[in-house]
C-alpha cells in the first residue's frame, strides 16, 4: 500500500502528518453521499464516489489575493492625475475584502476553483476542488490552463485537462463546515482525495456496498 505522506486540511484543526492510509482508512467518518446531510457536527468525511460532470456553468478559475487566496474583486476609484494637471482619472484596482488584507490595492494570480458532482449508489453531491489537489492530479495549474486555453475560458467552457477527470472515482476527503450544517447546503470542500487501488479497495470492503459508477441520474 502506498504509504506516502499528506498534509492536514487547513479549513479545520491540522493533523500531524499521516501516511496515506492512515488519512484515508484510521481515526476518520466514513458516509455515502446520501447520509452527509444528517452530520451535524464540524469534521471530516471519507466518501467514494464517481465525478459525474461539473457543477457550474461558470468558469473553472477565480481571481486570488496573492497575500491570502481569497478571490479578489474589482472596484472603480477617482485617482489623481499622474501629471500633475488638474482633475481626477477613474482607475480600476483589485480589492482583497478579507481582515487580513484589508488594503485597497492588491496583487492577484489565478487559481483553480472546479465544482463537480459526484455520486455514489445513494445519491449525488456537489464538491469543491481547489488548485492543489488538481495540480498533484494532472500536474498543470490555473496560470497554465489559461496559457493553453484562453479562448475556452473567455466562452466559460472547461479545457480538455480537467475534462479528463470526468467518470474518474475517487476517495474523497471532506470537510464537513459550519456553513454546510447551518445552511443545509452542499458544496463541501475537497481536502484530499486519490484514486489509489489499495485505498480504494479497503474502503469498498469497509463499506460493504457496491458503488455504481453509472447511475441514471439526470444531471443539471
Amino acid at each position: 500500500m502506498n504509504t506516502s505522506t499528506s498534509s492536514g486540511y487547513s479549513g479545520l484543526s491540522s493533523p500531524v502528518m499521516k501516511s496515506m492510509a492512515e488519512e484515508y482508512l484510521s481515526d476518520i467518518s466514513f458516509s455515502t453521499i446520501g447520509a452527509l446531510t444528517g452530520i451535524s457536527e464540524e469534521k471530516f468525511v471519507i466518501i467514494l464516489g464517481t465525478i459525474k460532470s461539473f457543477a457550474s456553468e461558470d468558469s473553472w478559475f477565480y481571481n486570488a489575493c496573492k497575500t491570502c487566496n481569497k478571490k479578489v474583486f474589482t472596484n472603480t476609484i477617482s485617482k489623481a492625475k499622474e501629471d500633475g494637471s488638474e482633475g481626477y482619472d477613474e482607475v480600476t484596482v483589485l480589492e482583497c475584502q478579507t481582515d487580513r488584507c484589508n488594503k485597497r490595492t492588491v496583487v492577484s494570480v489565478p487559481r483553480i476553483k472546479l465544482l463537480i458532482r459526484v455520486q455514489d449508489c445513494t445519491g449525488i453531491v456537489t464538491l469543491t476542488l481547489f488548485e492543489r489537489e488538481v495540480v498533484k492530479l494532472l500536474n498543470v495549474n490555473a496560470n497554465q490552463l489559461l496559457d493553453n486555453n484562453m479562448e475556452l475560458a473567455s466562452e466559460g467552457n472547461f479545457p480538455s485537462e480537467l475534462r479528463a477527470l470526468i467518470n474518474r472515482r475517487f476517495a474523497f476527503k471532506i470537510a464537513i463546515a459550519s456553513f454546510n450544517i447551518n445552511k443545509k447546503l452542499d458544496g463541501y470542500s475537497v481536502s484530499k482525495l486519490t484514486e489509489n487501488p489499495s485505498i480504494i479497495k479497503d474502503l469498498d470492503a469497509h463499506f460493504d456496498v457496491y458503488q455504481v459508477l453509472y447511475v441514471p441520474y439526470t444531471l443539471t
